[in-house]
């Protein structure tokens, strides 16, 4: 048996949640250690008052663990024990690592005698290593395939798979969900288990239920192929993803680069240049060194400062995406990863990588559900 439900912050204020269709409801209740949602005692009325199963979280922020524990329970203690506690565990905050989330976790388990959940997204479940929290608390995983409309409740397979929990227990497939009654997007989820089971979570009685398997699709591998070309000069070595070649990465370092190729063995992508002169070029589809009119990405004698990709997954397949970084000939390091244009998941804020007026001097590319760096 599975249950449907929806989570909501202050962007839902004034959703009558009582006249929803909705198994259960997840509200946002405080983040860091002093914001508390204006809507949420409305909204937890609403979930109790219509009989629907109640969740509360806590969106972590930088700063002391314990400390935002503690001002979670000062706000939702009295929940405790009628509702599903979770870590809300995203963005800036898991840059503080699993032992920053574990903290949070144990206290709160520690004053309460209740196991949290920990909710993330699917790439930072797969990426940290979660040993240490996986055999005591259960696990919320997000993970989208597209940003189309999904009217009503269609949970579907997930594109990738857990790797340090067996099964999630509760699944966040979509965030552009809609439903009667609410005219703006909701975050869809499906709880794998029965009523018994979310009280068991949220600590009433015995521990919780083992979750069935979450229908989970292989991922075919897909192969990127590129290569910058030197200023002034002449195609330096093809790269195939990263970690293979000479360098592991395209370019040359502390050089210009003018002309960019991409291609890939399986589905299609579409790639496109800022160079310091022209700014955005059009997009190409093709990846061919030897056509340089419309097999490669550039201006002959301008560089190039900025990149986009997005790749195309075949339909029917697991959604994967252009993961991709990059440096300049101007500062040390490498810039911060974009995923496609930067604007399908929250923690991939950049829309490009590079750096305006900064000539980019090295690339690296990968293929994936998730982040391969």
């Amino acid at each position: 048996m599975v249950l449907h439900g929806i989570d909501v912050a202050s962007y839902q204020q004034g959703i009558g949640i009582s006249g929803m269709t909705a198994d259960f409801v997840i509200a946002k209740a405080t983040e860091g250690t002093t914001y508390l949602n204006p809507a949420f005692a409305d909204q937890v009325k609403q979930t109790l008052t219509s009989g629907k199963l109640l969740g509360v979280y806590h969106f972590a922020s930088v700063g002391n663990a314990r400390d935002q524990a503690a001002y979670f329970l000062s706000q939702v203690g009295a929940y405790v024990g009628k509702a599903v506690l979770v870590l809300d565990f995203e963005g800036p905050a898991v840059s503080q690592g699993v032992g920053w989330a574990k903290q949070w976790l144990d206290y709160v388990k520690a004053k309460t005698g209740v196991a949290p959940m920990i909710y993330m997204g699917l790439s930072d479940e797969n990426r940290l290593d979660w040993s240490s929290v996986a055999s005591t608390y259960g696990l919320w995983v997000a993970q989208y395939n597209n940003y189309n409309a999904v009217n009503g409740y269609q949970p579907r397979d997930m594109y990738g798979s857990t790797r340090n929990w067996p099964d999630p227990a509760i699944f966040q497939y979509t965030s552009v969900g809609r439903l009667s009654g609410w005219a703006g997007n909701l975050d869809l989820n499906v709880f794998y288990g029965d009523r018994a089971a979310w009280a068991a979570y949220a600590g009433q009685g015995a521990s919780p239920l083992p979750t069935p398997p979450a229908p989970q699709l292989s991922v075919k591998k897909v192969n990127v192929s590129y290569g910058l070309h030197l200023l002034g000069a002449s195609w330096l070595d093809e790269v195939i993803n990263f970690g293979s070649g000479d360098n592991g990465f395209a370019g040359l370092p502390n050089h210009q680069h003018d002309l960019l190729y991409i291609r890939v063995d399986h589905g299609s992508v579409k790639y496109r240049v800022h160079t310091v002169n022209s700014g955005w070029l059009p997009w190409v589809t093709k990846g061919d060194r030897n056509d340089t009119v419309n097999g490669c990405a550039g201006i002959a004698g301008e560089a190039i400062d900025g990149v986009q990709i997005i790749f195309l997954t075949p339909a029917g397949e697991p959604y994967q995406q252009a993961y991709y970084r990059s440096q300049t000939t101007q500062r040390a390091g490498w810039l911060g990863v974009v995923c496609d244009d930067g604007t399908s998941l929250p923690q991939y804020t950049d829309t490009y990588a590079g750096m305006f007026g900064e000539p980019l001097d090295r690339l690296q590319i990968g293929i994936s559900s998730i982040s391969p760096f």
